[in-house]
């Protein structure tokens, strides 16, 4: 009978403990969602559209120096705003996916992905950790309302059972160029 007890206790004991394994807070790498969208207008119920933004993951204590910064533009047409001279960090992101920092030297990413127009969800994997994040729109040429702008912020990629996930949304507006703010929503679709 002991016997019994002895071995049913053993097997409740590796039951928690595989269970425990199991929930992913032990984890070294994380899975994250990618997700980037453009729209006309920074308000939270216009319509977006998935596009080709780039995601650049740089780590955060390399870029606790970057000193990137808003411009008010004053300007409210097209063809005026791409008469602006281009952000030099800018510049540095779409050349080289670099990050320029207010010393002068640049950082390079710890991970650079690209989200597509076609509206799937990009999946990528990470260790977990804090990041300084980066996010503008890919292309320089075509539909210029989204050029010369960047959004950034601190994420921190935690060990979870389930996959993250980050979306941004960079607006077509004209008064502000640079360093514009981090905007999501919540409502974002996931497809894969």
């Amino acid at each position: 009978m002991k016997k019994i007890f002895t071995l049913l206790l053993l097997a409740v004991l590796f039951a928690g403990c595989s269970s425990d394994d199991d929930d992913g807070t032990n984890k070294k790498d994380q899975e994250l969602w990618l997700n980037g969208y453009i729209t006309t207008s920074s308000a939270s119920n216009s319509d977006k559209e998935a596009d080709k933004i780039r995601f650049l993951f740089f780590d955060s204590d390399k870029a606790s120096s970057f000193a990137g910064q808003a411009y008010n533009t004053g300007i409210d047409s097209y063809n005026e705003y791409t008469q602006l001279s281009e952000d030099p960090i800018y510049t540095k992101l779409i050349d080289e996916g670099k990050l320029l920092l207010s010393d002068g030297s640049t950082i390079i990413p710890v991970l650079d992905k690209t989200t597509s127009s076609d509206g799937k969800t990009l999946e990528v994997i990470l260790p977990v950790g804090k990041y300084f994040v980066v996010a503008f729109y890919y292309e320089r040429g075509y539909r210029r309302d989204y050029w010369n702008k960047y959004a950034t912020t601190y994420y921190t990629l935690e060990s979870r059972y389930n996959p993250q996930s980050l979306t941004v949304v960079i607006p077509g507006y004209y008064n502000q160029c640079g360093s514009i703010p981090w905007i999501k929503w919540s409502d974002a679709p996931v497809e894969f």
